[in-house]
């Protein structure tokens, strides 16, 4: 529908915009409708007997209550033709060519797009199907990490999981536990009058909540914690010249080696025997990935375990050169994994496209769109969406092994860097990012493993 034109100007309101408001307008005005009905129906009568008592304003009060009953009615059609009139035609249809750009076109966008996208996921698999491929997705861990070598296992990923979920400290903990959280942390707190002066300890408030928070979620006692920093101010130091990382992580990278660098020569002097494991999620996860490339040449035998990692970390020659020893974990259809510029640019053409290629009305879009929230996008919406259904093509890859995927809580395969160049317009898109739920697709898989060995030992 084009954009509305008012006063000089071009507004983002389109004319198919008005469905929804004109509709809450009718039952606004049919309420206040029956209600002045109401009146006239007490009061009219009344009228007739104010001549009597001398009074000569019945027929005002009359051809007041009347009048504004017949306006009432009067909105009532005009609101109902709106409505109809607003809800014709496609959200495209316009005598311009003008389809209109507000956000309300990029929320109908991607509800369509996340039409478009569970259809390619079923045609996908029906090619599989025809061609007797190997389903993408397994269940069999074994055959995941069949050519990797032994560090790359997800009970060593699991345990250094927690000890990156336990770097969100106090605030996590209160997170997760809103009415008990408190109680969780006062047991590892630290009294500020008895807090020793040369603490490992760094940038922490006055009773140490967020060293309590790391020891209650890795259950690491305070012995087995050499050095804890908890700065978290961002852009500290110069981003060096050429540089092929994301800018404000390798800020992080550089802050961090300045600080742990001495920690590291005292520890190793003390046990050189010890291996060195990064961790972290989300942010700390690329800083992990970056600390881990400048420390490789110096500690040959690192590792790196990086869970929900963002897109757009380092260049596609770091991203090989990684491969060796850095493990990436990240579940179904993370938002962050997927989030660059390129991507983007993907999502808004194909949010156009899609938009195009439909022939359902903005309002129904919506409608749909709460729908398919509660319970899902039925299979016959697939098909009577689009004009002509033939024209959505996909786009698939071939995998590789940089990243490890997990879908959903029971299937996983190792996914190459294009797998990350596309958001998912999936229910799940933002909570699939959250540690929490990482680790119960980790405890899950892994408990099924081993439900699975037991059964066949028995």
């Amino acid at each position: 529908m084009p954009a509305l034109r008012l006063l000089g100007r071009k507004w983002l309101a389109a004319s198919d915009d008005l469905v929804f408001p004109s509709i809450f307008e009718l039952l606004f005005r049919f309420v206040w409708l029956v209600l002045i009905a109401l009146v006239v129906e007490v009061l009219y009568p009344v009228t007739w007997q104010c001549k009597n008592e001398g009074w000569q304003g019945g027929s005002f009060v009359r051809l007041f209550l009347c009048g504004t009953l017949t306006l009432q009615a009067l909105l009532l059609l005009l609101l109902s033709a709106l409505a109809q009139q607003s809800a014709r035609g496609t959200i495209t249809d316009s005598g311009s060519g003008d389809a209109g750009d507000g956000p309300e076109h990029v929320v109908a966008g991607c509800v369509l797009l996340r039409v478009r996208q569970k259809r390619e996921t079923r045609e996908m698999r029906r090619i599989q199907m025809l061609n007797d491929e190997e389903p993408i997705y397994t269940t069999d861990v074994r055959k995941v990490f069949s050519e990797t070598p032994p560090w790359m296992n997800l009970d060593d990923a699991l345990h250094y999981l927690k000890l990156s979920v336990a770097a969100y400290g106090w605030p996590y903990v209160l997170y997760r536990h809103c009415f008990t959280g408190f109680c969780k942390l006062a047991r590892h707190l630290t009294c500020c009058c008895c807090r020793p002066k040369n603490s490992i300890v760094t940038d922490d408030n006055c009773c140490m909540c967020n060293f309590a928070g790391i020891k209650y979620m890795s259950n690491v006692t305070a012995d087995d914690i050499i050095f804890a920093s908890f700065n978290n101010r961002v852009f500290e130091v110069g981003l060096p010249e050429d540089t092929a990382a994301h800018k404000g992580m390798s800020m992080g990278a550089a802050k961090m080696l300045k600080r742990l660098l001495p920690v590291l020569d005292r520890t190793f002097q003390q046990f050189p025997h010890y291996d060195l494991i990064l961790t972290g999620h989300s942010l700390g996860a690329g800083v992990a990935v970056l600390v881990g490339l400048k420390l490789r040449p110096r500690y040959p035998h690192l590792k790196v375990y990086a869970f929900s990692t963002p897109a757009g970390l380092i260049s596609r020659e770091a991203a090989r050169f990684t491969e060796s020893f850095v493990m990436t974990v990240g579940v179904g259809d993370d938002l962050v994994m997927r989030l660059s510029v390129h991507s983007i640019e993907n999502l808004r053409t194909k949010i156009i496209q899609t938009i195009h290629a439909t022939k359902l009305p903005k309002y129904r879009i919506m409608l749909n769109g709460f729908g398919y929230a509660l319970f899902g996008v039925p299979a016959r919406d697939l098909e009577s969406t689009w004009r002509r259904p033939e024209d959505l093509e996909a786009n698939h890859s071939d995998d590789s092994t940089d990243a490890l995927l997990v879908q959903s809580v029971s299937t996983m395969r190792w996914a190459c860097p294009e797998d990350f160049m596309e958001l998912q317009v999936m229910p799940r898109m933002l909570l699939d990012h959250l540690p929490e739920n990482v680790h119960h697709t980790l405890e899950t898989v892994l408990y099924e493993r081993h439900t699975y060995r037991a059964t066949h030992l028995v």
